[in-house]
């Protein structure tokens, strides 16, 4: 249809809008509206809707979060239930003193002292709701979302006591692995051929380290903890690659750890990856079968009623944790290294 002959239309009281063409009735060409000449209507395309050319994959990808191993290092307990706002416990010390014998002396005595220390629990809690039309379009991606709403609760419950467990909670008798009033002040790492940071260190040197935090340990407990004595050895996850590092012999610094102190255990920890350098922290399982300390928890999970609304459901978890008691700091001891 030329323009003249469009015009005549719209002079006729026919005006169509976007008209793009027309069918030429002698022809059943489309035409060009405007210039007559034969044309396509639609836009150029492949003919088949990408989506339905695309594989949607079953397999799901989970975005990773950094390890939880606080109670690797303490062993966790659960004491009290969620109604328990506070745990005391008690430190026994067996003192006394002696005399010199005599048949009728009454002299010296056999007595003990108790003290009584006290943490703070924290109760916390997250809120898991999903709506009926949201679970029915999940499911149509074979996705089950009320499933998947409660591992993200089960997950962050986990995440949160890992945070108490190694900061505490300000405000509370609820302290961590990393600010325990108790713990022994940093010791000084050693220096090497190129200073005091693990990156320019041998293994020898890097060693050395280690041996510093264990040989203090064995000094303060007078016997009671040997190199032989089962360890824990928490490491920032910085640094502990370089532990790989190797001597003009071929031995790393992990194969000297393991060879002078065989029951001991190394975990990574990334909460040990702070802003004044990057921690070492050796631990003694347990001293003549005492623990040395216990993330402590009152309620490891709560899971609540889950609760219908009109056209959806809620329902409540909850958790309650201690941070850290610490019973013997003296086999605890600590290194600040950068």
């Amino acid at each position: 249809m030329p323009k003249q002959n469009r015009q005549k239309l719209i002079d006729g009281g026919i005006d169509i809008e976007g008209l793009k063409g027309f069918i030429d009735q002698e022809t059943s060409s489309v035409m060009d509206a405007d210039t007559g000449v034969p044309t396509a209507i639609t836009n150029g395309n492949i003919g088949t809707p990408i989506e339905l050319l695309t594989y949607f994959d079953p397999k799901a990808v989970e975005i990773l979060t950094a390890p939880r191993n606080a109670t690797k290092l303490f062993n966790e307990i659960v004491v009290g239930d969620w109604t328990t706002p506070r745990r005391k416990y008690r430190l026994d010390e067996l003192i006394g003193n002696v005399a010199p014998y005599g048949d009728f002396s009454e002299n010296g005595v056999s007595d003990f002292n108790s003290e009584w220390v006290a943490n703070d629990f924290y109760l916390f809690q997250t809120m898991v709701k999903y709506g009926a039309l949201e679970t029915a379009k999940t499911a149509v991606a074979k996705v089950d979302l009320v499933a998947k709403k409660q591992k993200s609760a089960a997950s962050l419950i986990g995440i949160i006591a890992n945070r108490i467990y190694m900061y505490g909670i300000d405000g509370l008798e609820c302290y961590g692995v990393l600010n325990h009033p108790l713990l022994p002040s940093n010791l000084t790492p050693t220096t090497g051929v190129g200073g005091t940071t693990w990156s320019a260190k041998t293994a020898n040197e890097i060693f050395a380290d280690v041996e510093k935090i264990v040989v203090d340990l064995i000094d303060k407990s007078e016997g009671l903890i040997d190199s032989s004595s089962p360890m824990k050895l928490g490491i920032s996850t910085s640094i502990i690659g370089y532990l790989n590092t190797t001597n003009t012999f071929g031995l790393s610094a992990l194969d000297m750890i393991k060879k002078n102190y065989a029951n001991t255990e190394i975990i990574p920890i990334p909460e040990f990856s702070t802003v004044a350098g990057n921690l070492i922290y050796v631990v003694a399982n347990d001293v003549s079968g005492q623990e040395v300390g216990n993330c402590v928890s009152n309620q490891k999970l709560r899971t609540f009623p889950v609760i219908p609304e009109s056209s959806s459901y809620k329902q409540k978890w909850a958790s309650g944790v201690g941070g850290l008691s610490l019973y013997l700091p003296f086999a605890v001891s600590r290194m600040l290294v950068s």
